[in-house]
């Protein structure tokens, strides 16, 4: 495919309204209404893969070409970031208030201490200068000042925790509590008891 249609094809992905397969595609699993407690209540295999999607999420609150300046981390192959995932329920989120972006960042940063915490041997995490870089730079974002809005949801309607009597009556943390709990059966916890609502 040439360049001119991989571009075509680009534009018309972006512009498709999502589905349930790509709402879990990433995530923000909000067990807590505390950033830091929600991301110590992550299990091992979501420490390491939500800094990334909170990266890429964070990325779509600037525009590309604030993205594309000297004082904002590369990617890991020393790109700009770009946009990825723009109309994803979480993604929207991220910046649809200061306070939802604050709350990412410090989630995302906390789980980058608790995987130095559960894995001291390993290094820093890539994707954490990155994520410091979007909250000094706030004020450069898209997010409208405001408080926290609800969590977005971003659970498929095929999942177990759905068929739950009254699923959708919960809030949004019990909803993603019950995500967990009902549908990631590969969930261990390095140095860390499972969450007590387990």
């Amino acid at each position: 495919m040439n360049q001119l249609g991989m571009q075509q094809q680009k534009t018309i992905a972006l512009t498709l309204p999502p589905t349930w397969s790509n709402l879990t595609s990433m995530n923000i699993f909000a067990t807590d209404k505390n950033p830091v407690i929600a991301a110590r209540n992550l299990c091992d295999k979501h420490i390491n893969k939500m800094i990334v999607e909170s990266a890429q999420m964070l990325a779509n609150a600037f525009t590309l070409e604030r993205l594309a300046e000297d004082d904002c981390p590369r990617s890991q192959k020393g790109q700009p970031r770009t946009h990825g995932y723009p109309k994803h329920p979480c993604t929207l989120w991220s910046y649809e208030t200061t306070d939802n972006f604050e709350w990412l960042c410090a989630h995302a940063l906390e789980m980058g201490s608790e995987r130095r915490y559960r894995w001291s041997d390993r290094p820093r995490h890539f994707s954490l200068n990155f994520i410091a870089w979007c909250y000094e730079n706030i004020k450069d974002s898209m997010a409208k000042i405001g408080e926290r809005t609800d969590f977005a949801i971003a659970i498929s309607d095929t999942m177990n925790c759905r068929k739950i009597e009254g699923f959708d009556n919960l809030s949004s943390v019990e909803k993603y509590r019950l995500y967990y709990k009902h549908d990631k059966p590969f969930v261990k916890w390095t140095k860390r008891r499972q969450p007590v609502w387990f």
